[in-house]
């Protein structure tokens, strides 16, 4: 095999986890396939289930801006529905073959080489067509390549968000278009999280520190790690520290690591946290739960990009981005002398605030559900078609207080022990209110609330809506800063 056709592969399994754009990673693939086998144009069609259509998710198209196609019509839509691979030498001797989109577009297919895409259960959920190569003929060594490729495509995509959409559409019977998944596992339906991808693709760019701000459990580290994986430094370090799973005498070492006989037990010496990030991205969690001291220590390195190991007197440097998380009220710490104020300043150059899952509503509760349990359905080898309508009214009525991972957790658990091919309302063990028993807010949710309801009476007039809550405007200014409230025009 040759070594352009290892490459691709080699491309394919590395980013298997990653979370970065989709589009970028589809479109790369498919050029490097192109390169690979030698061909003028490769297209990479899914399946929409319940149109029974192929529609072109990436394709060199300069003329058209994609191509729909009925299963079993021209030679993908053949390959579709038989699912079997198939490689064409004269395109326009086989019966199989449509002409309408080489009329359309002025190419000329000449030949052509087409495999399925199987998820993990046997079924087709998309085709991928390579045409034309440019000397010769596709061979018998093409075709078993593009049997290779096409299965470590299919797992490719298995793990993404966007084979949960597909998935999701299909057992909901609904139609897979607008596509609303950006980066990979990342499932956001609602205008609010929309709007976070909106500032991710600003920042992600960048060298800026980003300050990840929301309750527990909403995907802070999932967001951070989207961050990496679409900046400049993607192909270097990821490296959390976690400052609320250490003590304090432990995280200092976690972050700076330490010199030889630094203290005892210090045999050698061992590089920190911040130093194993190089030029990638350090990714600082929980860190309102950072002690004084060490916040001390952690200005000067957002600051002066400095630091010194325990028991050394060498400043050494570091060129890693910053992003950091919290779910606590820095501004209320700052105030009550908790929080270094010169830090806040410091970490807060761009900041994000992931709302809670109880606020981005029905579709997207149901989407992360059905991402969650193709997800698990997969790893655990369980046949899930779906959720029954009485589940998914149980899930959309719960409060989730957990957020994304408490919805996480419940699935997981539903998927193991299910019987049925559908997870059932008695399958979602979920924590019950007493009959009447309103649960408890805290004054500052219960604000955060009325300011959301007020801005939504007044439709977003925030002067009108400060005169109501009777409060200055700026003070609603900050208010909706603070609670991260988004304000519709």
């Amino acid at each position: 095999m040759s070594s352009s056709k290892l490459y691709v592969l080699a491309l394919l399994s590395r980013r298997l986890a990653q979370g970065v754009d989709l589009d970028e990673l589809l479109e790369e693939a498919a050029e490097q396939v192109a390169k690979a086998m030698e061909a003028e144009r490769v297209t990479l069609y899914l399946l929409e289930p319940e149109r029974e259509e192929l529609w072109s998710k990436v394709a060199h198209l300069p003329e058209i801006p994609e191509i729909r196609l009925k299963v079993g019509r021209g030679v993908a839509g053949y390959v579709a529905k038989t699912g079997k691979i198939l490689r064409v030498d004269s395109s326009y001797k086989d019966p199989r073959f449509c002409e309408d989109f080489d009329k359309k577009t002025g190419f000329r297919t000449t030949s052509q080489i087409v495999a399925p895409l199987k998820n993990w259960q046997g079924e087709v959920m998309g085709v991928v067509q390579i045409l034309n190569k440019k000397k010769g003929a596709f061979t018998k060594e093409d075709e078993d390549f593009l049997q290779v490729l096409s299965d470590q495509l299919s797992r490719l995509l298995e793990t993404t968000s966007l084979f949960s959409q597909i998935q999701e559409a299909k057992q909901r019977k609904r139609c897979l278009f607008p596509l609303k998944s950006h980066y990979n596992h990342l499932v956001a339906r609602s205008e609010a999280m929309q709007k976070v991808l909106n500032r991710v693709a600003k920042v992600a760019p960048t060298s800026a520190t980003v300050l990840i701000r929301g309750e527990t459990g909403v995907g802070k580290e999932a967001l951070a790690r989207v961050i990496h994986m679409n900046s400049p430094f993607f192909e270097e370090p990821f490296v959390k520290v976690d400052c609320a799973s250490l003590p304090e005498t432990l995280l200092e070492n976690e972050l700076f690591g330490h010199e030889k006989g630094a203290y005892t037990g210090a045999v050698s010496s061992k590089p920190g946290k911040v130093e194993a990030a190089g030029r990638g991205t350090l990714f600082i969690d929980e860190i309102g739960e950072l002690p004084l001291r060490l916040q001390a220590k952690l200005l000067r390195l957002f600051q002066d990009r400095e630091f010194e190991p325990l028991g050394s007197t060498k400043t050494r440097t570091v060129q890693a981005r910053f992003l950091v998380a919290t779910h606590r009220d820095l501004e209320k710490m700052v105030q009550q002398g908790t929080f270094r104020q010169d830090l806040y300043y410091r970490i807060r150059v761009a900041e994000i605030w992931i709302p809670p899952l109880r606020e981005r509503g029905r579709e997207e509760i149901l989407a992360l559900a059905y991402h969650f349990l193709f997800q698990f359905s997969r790893r655990y080898g369980k046949k899930i078609q779906g959720i029954s309508k009485a589940g998914e009214e149980k899930l959309v009525h719960y409060s989730w207080p957990g957020n994304v991972r408490e919805l996480e957790h419940c699935i997981e658990s539903a998927v193991i022990f299910a019987e049925t091919p559908w997870l059932r309302e008695e399958d979602l063990h979920l924590p019950s209110s007493k009959e009447g028993e309103t649960p408890l807010l805290t004054l500052e949710e219960v604000e955060r609330r009325h300011i959301c309801r007020v801005l939504a009476y007044t439709r977003g007039n925030k002067s009108q809506a400060a005169r109501i809550l009777g409060i200055g405007r700026n003070t609603l200014d900050r208010k909706i800063a603070k609670y991260g409230i988004s304000v519709g025009k």
